[in-house]
């Protein structure tokens, strides 16, 4: 959906597919290769967009103010479609990790299977629980700080780990319950980051979900899962199945 969005031809997201995963590993000579790559591919997309007039958000943001000084440069169009189409990961990555923990959770999914306007709730407590994004961007102590004991000096590099914080037993009532019928709002978790880290993405990432989960447990009712375990890639950044095994 993301390179249909910023109008990559449909014969490159297969490309654009195998640079996500090699990004989501973050090392090794598949991410290398996948750096250039991507910066190519956004490129001609940016290019394509303006020869083509095709549709899409870069066509309507080349169009759009071409005449004002305070329009986006090539470099700004190339680095929003690098950003827009990666970030799409996201929300793939959250649909596999709910399919699956839905399917482990028969008594909930038999819930929201009878009442699907328990959806928008379901797609924040899996989020919540069971969201792809395990760690924030790294950060920089800006001065000395003991936390639990332990002292992180000025100027050394850390990460919170998101999964931590959203199963925090001082904010969320019985952390590692999955329920569906949670209170929405405050306490809010921390799946989509917060204040100016804040996902631009989210409202698109939350409707996606839930109309790719509505869709499939409609359409599947003997939707389970296969013999075997899941693989998972051994990635501290982000928690996805390599692989799901279900039967229909």
């Amino acid at each position: 959906m993301a390179c249909e969005l910023v109008g990559v031809a449909p014969e490159d997201y297969d490309t654009w597919r195998t640079y996500a995963a090699a990004v989501a590993v973050g090392h090794g000579p598949e991410f290398m290769q996948a750096v250039p790559g991507i910066a190519r591919a956004a490129t001609e997309a940016v290019a394509r967009s303006r020869q083509e007039r095709a549709l899409g958000l870069l066509a309507e943001l080349l169009g759009t103010g071409a005449e004002d000084q305070d329009r986006l440069t090539d470099a700004e169009l190339i680095t929003l479609v690098w950003h827009l189409v990666l970030a799409g990961q996201g929300p793939a990555y959250l649909i596999a990790n709910s399919v699956e923990i839905l399917l482990q959770h028969p008594d909930q999914l038999a819930e929201l299977r009878a009442d699907e306007s328990l959806m928008p709730g379901a797609v924040e407590e899996l989020t919540r629980m069971h969201g792809p994004q395990v760690l924030t961007l790294p950060r920089y102590a800006r001065e000395d700080i003991e936390i639990a004991g332990v002292t992180i000096p000025r100027g050394d590099r850390i990460c919170a780990v998101l999964a931590s914080a959203n199963r925090d037993p001082r904010v969320f009532e019985d952390p590692d319950r999955l329920d569906f019928r949670r209170p929405p709002g405050r306490p809010a978790h921390l799946g989509y980051s917060h204040g100016s880290h804040f996902c631009l993405g989210a409202a698109l990432a939350r409707v996606q979900t839930g109309v790719a989960l509505s869709i499939l447990l409609r359409r599947f009712p003997k939707l389970a899962l296969a013999e075997g375990d899941t693989l998972r890639v051994p990635n501290s950044e982000f928690w996805r199945p390599t692989a799901l095994l279900v039967t229909l």
